[in-house]
């Protein structure tokens, strides 16, 4: 009878144990990447994507760079829940700036498809919020009629151009 409590107690102790690694496998955990990564990261994505030139790419991850430093900055600046807000408003102001730079060096086309991507993008990224498992959802209020020059404006301010 003991040798049966100590086997389960032994198997007990190594499930608890593996059950302390698993987590961060499950999240699929990534390593803290620096701005310099992410800005490379990003602009050989948009590089591959758009098929930008050799002067285009040096511009994109000129300007990659400076936003991810910029986001870094301001999660340093806001690392608790408590200024939320502030930190969104930040947050969505670096983004838009970003977008505008590659608004500035991306050509007519590569602008429509690259907005095109974002676009699927946030679709993608709003479809797995709606699966988190911890995420409560809210029941859908009353929605206005869609504005389409309104959804056009909103693309560019709230897009997330992060990888």
């Amino acid at each position: 009878m003991k040798k049966i409590q100590v086997l389960f107690m032994a198997m007990v102790i190594t499930t608890l144990a593996l059950a302390q690694e698993a987590p961060a496998k499950m999240r699929g955990d990534k390593k803290q990447l620096t701005p310099e990564e992410r800005a490379n990261r990003q602009t050989e994505k948009i590089t591959t994507s758009l098929g930008l030139s050799a002067d285009q790419k040096t511009k994109v991850y000129a300007a990659a760079l400076d936003k991810d430093r910029k986001l870094q900055e301001v999660r340093k600046k806001y690392p608790t829940e408590a200024d939320r807000s502030k930190k969104k408003e930040e947050v969505r102001s670096i983004r838009k700036n970003f977008v505008n730079s590659m608004n500035g060096i991306l050509t007519p086309e590569q602008q429509t498809k690259w907005k095109e991507q974002r676009k699927d993008k946030r679709k993608h990224m709003k479809g797995e919020q709606k699966s988190h498992p911890r995420k409560k959802q809210e029941e859908p209020t009353q929605q206005k009629p869609a504005d389409p020059q309104a959804d056009d404006n909103d693309d560019d301010e709230n897009s997330d151009v992060d990888d």
